[in-house]
């Protein structure tokens, strides 16, 4: 009768979880530094083939492949904000460090995708 009251009181204490939205959430975030990482591979390649003289259209599809990656990147860190706001809203928690990284994240993807848009506008005139 005492393991049955025990058994009771678990279930009664026990959280209801989602791990569904917590493994997203980890998804989105490696999503972002993925995307962030890719992204900055690839404009050093561009810097580098600027150096090495690769084919225009070997630079164009650098160019419009980090457009894309700089652009999902931005889509996923607004995603991870929205993570962000709800999980510390729900555990009460700050998570400094998480919002630091992902600002530096968007601000640095952002002015690197501003400043393709010239060097594309450049190319064209």
């Amino acid at each position: 009768m005492m393991a049955l009251q025990l058994r009771v009181d678990y279930i009664v204490v026990r959280m209801k979880e989602y791990p569904f939205l917590t493994r997203l959430s980890s998804f989105t975030a490696r999503a972002v530094v993925f995307f962030f990482l890719f992204s900055l591979l690839l404009f050093f390649f561009y810097l580098l083939g600027n150096y090495q003289d690769f084919l225009d259209s070997t630079q164009l599809f650098l160019l419009s492949v980090l457009r894309l990656a700089l652009a999902l990147e931005l889509a996923s860190g607004a995603y991870l904000a929205i993570f962000l706001v709800r999980h510390c809203v729900h555990s009460r928690r700050p998570f400094v460090l998480r919002w630091v990284l992902l600002v530096l994240s968007m601000t640095s993807c952002g002015a690197l995708l501003l400043a393709l848009q010239y060097i594309r506008a450049w190319l064209r005139a």
